[in-house]
């Protein structure tokens, strides 16, 4: 998350415009009714108008920076990968690349196997991540090194 939206939802929480239960991970808005409808990924996302211009939070958002975590330039992982745990202790603050590397559900064998096949010059990026289940970005960024850096 970007400096100025971490700014803008701390004043949304401060000015009461969210109500964050930690050990629930609920959110309530300012009815004291729970926020969030599911994104087609499966997260909990809600809206709040702040100065006149609508902006779009992640639950796991609204928890962490309400829990205090510093989430700038960094995304929220869900420890136990359930996209709807939202409680506080079930989230951690993470760069984009480990976030990506900790969901995958790669094994070290598969990294370098993925790399022997892009290695032989057969095989397009997308095969490879249908063959292994995963989006072709996270194949991009294993082949550039980008990811496991450590895995030869």
């Amino acid at each position: 998350m970007n400096r100025e939206r971490y700014t803008i939802l701390q004043q949304a929480i401060e000015n009461g415009r969210f109500t964050v239960n930690l050990d629930t991970g609920l959110v309530y808005g300012k009815k004291g009714n729970v926020v969030g409808s599911p994104t087609w990924k499966g997260y909990l996302k809600t809206t709040c108008t702040v100065g006149g211009k609508k902006y779009s939070f992640m639950i796991h958002e609204i928890v962490a920076t309400a829990g205090g975590l510093d989430i700038i330039g960094k995304e929220v992982n869900h420890v136990d990968k359930l996209k709807s745990h939202n409680w506080f202790s079930n989230l951690e603050p993470m760069s984009q690349l480990d976030n990506i590397r900790y969901s995958a559900k790669l094994t070290l064998e598969q990294v370098r196997e993925i790399r022997r096949l892009w290695a032989t010059g057969n095989y397009l990026q997308r095969r490879i991540a249908e063959e292994f289940e995963v989006v072709p970005e996270l194949i991009s960024m294993i082949v550039n090194n980008k990811v496991w850096r450590e895995v030869v």
